[in-house]
């Protein structure tokens, strides 16, 4: 009896992780597109084919988390077990963020919600992990 309350445990939670990921995603989407950085023409096929992390040398981070960071995890978000162990990609979104000229204090405030978006995601996988 008990490892059938804990199957049905475990099966609740990741159900719990897999709608608060993908909230969090939708969130994140909502964030790009009211800094109007959502995209309607994804990059070249060479540009999300690069190699390096975050595609760094083929696109902005933006297009990265668009194209790439989002598609990925609403595809895990249903199967919390294969979660990666951990997730950083606030830290690339300050470093990306510190290197742009001066902008309106609108635009900021777009990229501090971005920025506290990803770290929810970020520790939300972690945590799972």
């Amino acid at each position: 009896m008990y490892h059938i309350d804990l199957a049905l445990h475990e099966r609740f939670t990741g159900l719990q992780l897999s709608n608060q990921l993908s909230d969090l995603l939708n969130d994140l989407r909502q964030i790009l597109e009211s800094q109007q950085l959502w995209q309607q023409q994804p990059p070249s096929q060479e540009a999300l084919a690069s190699e390096m992390p975050f595609c760094y040398d083929t696109m902005a981070f933006p297009e990265w988390v668009q194209w790439l960071f989002i598609p990925k995890l609403q595809a895990l978000a249903a199967q919390p077990d294969n979660w990666p162990p951990t997730c950083a990609v606030a830290p690339m979104a300050e470093e990306y963020f510190k290197g742009l000229p001066e902008v309106t204090q609108q635009d900021h405030q777009g990229w501090v919600d971005m920025i506290a978006k990803l770290r929810e995601i970020d520790a939300l996988i972690t945590k799972r992990g």
